[in-house]
């Protein structure tokens, strides 16, 4: 005999999509990621569209996110918000585990240019050991460095302290650049200071 088929009604909400700015104030010098001018200009020209020098190589515009630090075209230094997100994700996948995707799911940060306010930047120059040998590398430090971070996200599903608290764990447990405190550095760290809607 045929079991009656039963129908269930499942009640979605509605996206309750709210905007706010964070504030990223860094807790510790922010140093970006150097790369070596050969580098630099390849992966610059690939970004742009131009033909590599050496055709056989294709264009890798994804190393171009392992830069840090960004120039716009206003020549002001910036970095990508992505860079944030991911560092939030990681905050948030060590404290909600299977839960963070849902509380990622519920929040946007479009990718974009964050313009860096600083106190004082300065150049160093190093040497790192690549596939061809010894390449000379350059990076920059910046104090008292901060970043305005515009969120929107889902209230219906997600509050503003939730996000708020997430991306306070992200600067204090993963940070951003090079020598971050993730690995092992104690750069690249920040704190929200103010958040509004």
């Amino acid at each position: 005999m045929a079991r009656a088929q039963t129908k269930k009604t499942v009640e979605v909400k509605a996206p309750e999509w709210r905007t706010m700015e964070i504030f990223l104030v860094g807790t510790g010098p922010l140093v970006s990621n150097g790369l070596g001018p050969i580098a630099r200009d390849g992966v610059i020209k690939n970004f742009l569209g131009e033909k590599p020098a050496d055709k056989k190589k294709k264009p890798d515009v994804e190393v171009l996110r392992e830069d840090t630090v960004h120039r716009d075209e206003e020549g002001r230094d910036c970095i990508l918000s992505a860079a944030v997100k991911k560092a939030y994700v990681a905050a948030m996948g060590r404290v909600l585990g299977n839960k963070m995707t849902e509380a990622v799911l519920h929040w946007r940060c479009p990718e974009q240019l964050l313009p860096i306010k600083y106190n004082r930047r300065e150049p160093i120059e190093f040497m790192a050991r690549g596939k061809m040998g010894l390449v000379p590398c350059f990076c920059y430090i910046y104090y008292e460095w901060s970043v305005r971070l515009p969120i929107m996200f889902d209230a219906a599903h997600q509050s503003e302290e939730l996000i708020v608290n997430g991306l306070a764990a992200a600067g204090n447990h993963v940070g951003i650049g090079k020598l971050r405190i993730e690995r092992g550095g104690n750069y690249g760290t920040w704190k929200c200071e103010t958040a509004k809607e």
